[in-house]
């Protein structure tokens, strides 16, 4: 595809990413991803918006036509606003500029704490990891596990007379001697899930299904013991149990890298309180208290009361760690 200035709608992103070949996944800063009228996108606006996703995340994401198409579009409208918010002279507001300082501000002192994370000499933490593990047993007991089978008749094109008179049928067939269960639930199970697990639903804390289940479970002794149908919301199952794992203490291999990140979150936790706190109290730190307090107005108890039953308040300026992408 040639290299082309997009003068129409931005989605086109989506219809271009097939032919989009920068074969490197980095190209030189100045290099166009989107001109426009109002704003221009170039390879260096990507990387900055990159430097504000959490390292986990970025490659994942360039990984992804469709992620980078959609983060190159945000940045497209936002040059785009911006643009024409310079046109028409907003950026001169002295307002608009002391916000334009704040957020650059937000963004060295996140830099600087991020810094003094990075050159954090954290010590090995496996020894400390294992003592953790000694030292509490019971946090890290995994619970019961509970081995089952299932054949779901639901209620789809059935009313629950006629889901029960269908499970019946089905229970009947299960307890003919010699019959395969699995291979009925593989035929007549209506369990979205069955042409991926065939009925076979592994090993699960009990507490993970349907609460009705849970009651047939905690009666099932016998290895291969067939429910009669249970309703649920979904429908009847007839559930067959397959055996039972008490609570067992998880080997320390297997939770070792949680407990290693969790304590190496502390740390940098600390590392950060610690940089804030020195940072509020150093001497040279003047607080003009009368001057804090001017900024308050009279209490307006309508108008609290509104806000209390709208939105929440959000106070800016409070440092936040960085935010991270949903999992």
């Amino acid at each position: 595809m040639k290299d082309t200035m997009y003068k129409h709608s931005i989605s086109v992103l989506a219809f271009a990413a097939a032919a989009w070949t920068a074969s490197a996944g980095e190209l030189p800063p100045d290099t166009p991803l989107v001109t426009g009228k109002h704003g221009s996108v170039k390879a260096i606006d990507f990387e900055a918006a990159m430097q504000k996703i959490p390292e986990t995340y970025r490659a994942p994401i360039r990984m992804s036509q469709d992620k980078i198409s959609t983060m190159v579009d945000g940045l497209f409208v936002a040059k785009s606003f911006s643009g024409r918010a310079r046109e028409a002279g907003m950026d001169k507001d002295p307002l608009v500029q002391e916000r334009l300082r704040q957020a650059q501000d937000q963004i060295l002192a996140d830099l600087y704490l991020r810094k003094l994370e990075t050159d954090a000499k954290i010590p090995p933490l496996e020894q400390r990891a294992r003592e953790i593990y000694n030292a509490d047993a019971k946090k890290f007991t995994l619970p019961e596990q509970v081995r089952a089978q299932q054949i779901l008749v639901t209620y789809a094109q059935r009313t629950p007379e006629m889901a029960l008179a269908r499970a019946k049928e089905l229970e009947a067939q299960v307890r003919k001697p010699g019959q395969d269960f699995l291979a009925l639930a593989k035929e007549f199970s209506e369990d979205p899930a069955r042409r991926r697990n065939g009925g076979e639903l592994g090993y699960n804390d009990p507490t993970s299904f349907e609460p009705e289940i849970v009651e047939w479970l905690k009666t099932a002794k016998d290895a291969n013991t067939v429910s009669p149908p249970i309703q649920t919301r979904h429908g009847y199952h007839i559930v067959k149990f397959i055996d039972r794992q008490p609570p067992r203490r998880a080997p320390f291999e297997q939770v070792k890298a949680k407990i290693i990140e969790g304590e190496r979150a502390e740390i940098i936790k600390k590392i950060r309180d610690d940089a804030i706190n020195a940072e509020r109290n150093d001497p040279a730190v003047v607080i003009h208290a009368a001057n804090v307090e001017a900024l308050r107005i009279e209490v307006d108890a309508d108008l609290l009361t509104r806000t209390q039953q709208g939105a929440p308040l959000k106070t800016p300026g409070t440092l936040q760690p960085p935010v991270a992408l949903p999992k």
